[in-house]
């Protein structure tokens, strides 16, 4: 169904007297930010026309003055829970101008499951995303949201602009069932993930969807001073010495932070020990300090309830979402998009992928799978593979155990072999004729900058390839090496500042497969340099791997530095997503 755009006054007519209503947000993010104050402007004019007008109100945690304040002041609450902190709602609940119960933030939602606090009448979120099927993605605090979403009669959603829905897959969004049901939450570290990307909700209780582009409330934190340092660094000191001792193990354990300078002060000094290891964050609350230890590689993996952090840092987060997700983010977003697949449809998967069985788990359609390595659990697999002076594979396809037939590619490389695997896969599935097979892979070549033969210099073969992540720089690499050669030179361009940071040892290891490296700039890709990141921390790595790596500031330093060096016999890869292929292409021209 088609979603009704609605305005924050249309939205608080959804809102009446003595109505539940429960929100969003855990602290001041993800909270909404202009419904509020509309219910607060409706209450005013209800109470000047000598109307009653209040609320029941059930929030994940603390929240902002747009919510909390702006209702407290309009006198429009009449019960509220859970924990609060705002001066104008304190100074009501103790002129007993509403009632208030202190429950604990984690047993909010069992309670109203439970149905100990009445009914949901109104559910008002905050979203970066919301589907006309239903789904509605959060934004930077979830608190009570699936449960009040799932109970409430009406849902009235703010979706903020503020929050790019590129985040869908942050997210990890999971209720455990109620005693006597209840089974362990099996979250083993900080990265387990057992719940969904999105709250899915009957997309017919979304009475209207009201644009918003408000900013969190709050912001930093007032400056460190030398008695909060103090603090950090005894702290610190004390951890270490145990580690010392054994009584902490040496990989170091999962951190819980507080809230506020000294949680602030205590991170920091942690994250400048070179003694303490790179550790993950397991929290309530995710602030500034862990984003920036999570830039400098000292935090590896943080999993809190909220992102409270100041809105430059939430800037700088959602401008590198590359940095700040990981691959399970992705495989999320591949579970998700699975599961989109009709019961009569079918997916082809690689099975070598780690965790395939994550994507397919429950799917009501045909699952084909593909491998190289894992063929014991595989339908398509590959034997007998050889390569010609091209490194164009040929390879028998066996199929369920049986040979399938053999075939040659004209594109070089073992993860082509792969490729093929699949695409034999969905010839059988429709039903081609295997002359159409043989002619396909005959026929294809590649695109563009794709282990791309463009000639010689210097009797050296000049490749091409658009490898700008470490499983394709990997891939090139291995096919090269079934490639005839002396010496193989890899020139190679990273990909903006925060894949490079958050890919540094990967990136190393996998250009290491080279003879020879040599690195130009970062190609920035309208990002700018706030990482404090440089080709020259790539070559610091690869260096200590033992191969040989050089670097330049510029094309014209490269090129000298190649024109010298190579010789016959060589193998020259230019690589990256930018203009490294420039490089090759111009030291061609110069020998025409």
């Amino acid at each position: 169904m088609a979603l009704k755009f609605i305005t924050a006054e249309e939205a608080a007519s959804y809102v009446h007297h003595n109505d539940n209503v429960g929100f969003s947000g855990f602290t001041p993010a993800g909270c909404p930010k202009v419904v509020p104050g509309a219910i607060a402007r409706k209450a005013a004019e209800e109470h000047a026309k000598g109307n009653p007008f209040q609320i029941g109100m059930f929030t994940g945690a603390s929240t902002g003055d747009k919510l909390d304040g702006e209702l407290a002041r309009a006198n429009a609450i009449k019960f509220r829970t859970p924990y609060q902190s705002n001066k104008d709602l304190r100074a009501a609940l103790n002129a007993h101008q509403a009632q208030y119960f202190d429950l604990h933030l984690s047993e909010l939602a069992q309670s109203l499951r439970y149905g100990f606090l009445g009914k949901i009448d109104v559910a008002i979120v905050e979203a970066a995303d919301v589907t006309e099927d239903g789904e509605i993605v959060p934004t930077s605090g979830v608190g009570i949201l699936p449960t009040i979403c799932r109970m409430a009669d009406r849902i009235i959603v703010e979706l903020n602009c503020r929050h790019p829905k590129e985040i869908r897959g942050m997210h990890d969004i999971y209720e455990p069932a109620d005693p006597p049901l209840r089974r362990e939450i099996p979250i083993y570290t900080p990265s387990d993930r057992i719940g969904n990307d999105c709250v899915k909700v009957d997309p017919a209780k979304i009475v209207g969807v009201v644009r918003t582009d408000e900013p969190n409330e709050g912001g930093k934190f007032s400056p460190l001073d030398d008695v909060t340092m103090a603090i950090g660094k005894n702290v610190a000191d004390f951890l270490v010495s145990e580690i010392k001792a054994g009584r902490l193990p040496k990989e170091f354990v999962p951190l819980q932070s507080g809230v506020g300078n000294v949680a602030n002060a205590v991170l920091g000094c942690m994250g400048a020990n070179e003694s303490i290891p790179a550790f993950n964050v397991y929290t309530e609350v995710i602030q500034d300090a862990v984003i920036e230890l999570m830039k400098q590689g000292r935090v590896k993996f943080a999993s809190g309830c909220s992102l409270s952090v100041s809105n430059e840092v939430i800037r700088e987060i959602y401008a590198n979402l590359d940095f700040f997700k990981d691959i399970d983010d992705i495989r999320h977003s591949f579970r998700a998009f699975a599961r989109l697949l009709p019961t009569d449809g079918m997916l082809i998967i690689n099975a070598d992928t780690p965790k395939y069985d994550y994507v397919t788990e429950g799917l009501g359609c045909k699952v084909v799978t593909y491998a190289l390595e894992n063929q014991a659990v595989a339908d398509y697999t590959a034997a007998n593979i050889t390569y010609d002076e091209f490194d164009h594979p040929s390879f028998d396809c066996i199929c369920r155990g049986e040979l399938r037939g053999r075939y040659t590619l004209m594109v070089p490389g073992l993860h082509n072999v792969s490729n093929a695997l699949a695409a034999i896969a969905l010839a059988d599935e429709l039903q081609l004729p295997e002359n159409a097979i043989h002619e396909g892979f005959a026929t294809f070549r590649g695109t563009d900058r794709r282990f791309q033969y463009k000639g010689t210099y210097h009797g050296a073969k000049v490749i091409d390839d658009y490898a700008h992540h470490p499983t394709e720089i990997r891939a090139t690499m291995e096919a090269a090496e079934n490639c005839a050669h002396r010496t193989l030179w890899c020139v190679f361009q990273p990909h903006t500042y925060t894949r490079t940071k958050a890919l540094l040892d990967d990136f190393a290891a996998a250009l290491s497969l080279a003879d020879h490296v040599v690195l130009a700039d970062i190609y920035a890709a309208r990002e700018t340099d706030t990482l404090g990141i440089s080709s020259k921390d790539i070559q610091e790595r690869i260096v200590k791997l033992g191969t040989a790596c050089e670097y330049f500031p510029s094309f014209a330093e490269i090129e000298n530095y190649l024109n010298e060096n190579l010789a016959e016999g060589d193998m020259l890869i230019t690589m990256g997503a930018g203009d490294v292929v420039k490089i090759g292409e111009e030291l061609l021209a110069s020998e025409k």
